[in-house]
């Protein structure tokens, strides 16, 4: 079963307040900033961001 990919558009005001980030099957976290993102790349190689959370 495949999961549904969901696209939102990003309106002119709007700012990115958040990043939900996968670190492994098992382990979600939320991040304020991509630079946090690079730190736990170190520790997860394969974390990658699956979503944001708007203003």
């Amino acid at each position: 079963m495949k999961a549904k990919i969901k696209e939102k558009v990003i309106e002119a005001g709007q700012k990115i307040k958040r990043f939900k980030v996968k670190l492994d099957y098992k382990t979600s976290i939320t991040i304020r900033d991509l630079g946090a993102l690079d730190l736990w790349k170190e520790r997860y190689p394969n974390a990658k961001v699956v979503g944001t959370i708007f203003s």
